[in-house]
């Protein structure tokens, strides 16, 4: 039988969640950035299909004085991954994106890598900008197994699971929801 000299993961885990790495106030000011909205299409469709996803986004792209947003995504992210996954991973290789759900707004199950740009993807990271008062319904489930987990919902949390996991944005029934999203990678999985 073949032997080989890699060790188990001992301590896995499906996600992992920090508390407020952002707080109200920089929440706030992330949303704020946003001024044009547009149709969030799944990757290859050319218009809106509401029954697998209805929502609006923004894509944020790197700039001097947003620094700030990159470095705390980065530090969580290489941290989270250092003690579960271990990923050979190189960097942001998509802008950030900000996601607006509204009455309705929902993603449906999907995972987030695949063919084409979106092959490197290796984390995912989701933020939640909205303070889960402000609406009703919403979150992001993963299914790793046969019940799906609602992962923290604070404002200011961050998320982040391995892209391969098949996760959702629930429908939201009242309010509004915002996101952050963003994808680190790296070359194929070894």
């Amino acid at each position: 039988m073949l032997q080989l000299n890699k060790p188990y993961l001992t301590n896995f885990q499906p996600f992992i969640s920090y508390e407020n790495i952002f707080n109200q106030e920089e929440c706030n000011y992330i949303c704020s950035l946003a001024w044009q909205w547009e149709d969030g299409l799944t990757h290859g469709s050319k218009s809106r299909n509401k029954e697998v996803r209805d929502a609006d986004v923004f894509w944020l792209y790197f700039k001097q004085d947003l620094t700030w947003i990159w470095e705390r995504l980065k530090y969580h992210i290489e941290e989270a991954n250092s003690r579960i996954w271990h990923f050979e991973l190189e960097n942001f290789h998509e802008h950030i994106q900000l996601t607006r759900y509204t009455k309705n707004g929902h993603y449906d199950w999907h995972v987030d890598n695949g063919n084409e740009k979106s092959s490197h993807r290796k984390i995912s990271c989701v933020v939640n900008l909205t303070n889960e008062y402000d609406y009703k319904g919403g979150g992001t489930l993963i299914k790793t197994g046969k019940n799906p987990i609602l992962l923290p919902k604070q404002q200011g949390s961050l998320n982040i699971f391995p892209s391969y996991t098949l996760h959702k944005a629930k429908r939201i029934n009242k309010g509004e929801r915002k996101s952050l999203v963003c994808w680190v990678g790296g070359s194929h999985y070894r």
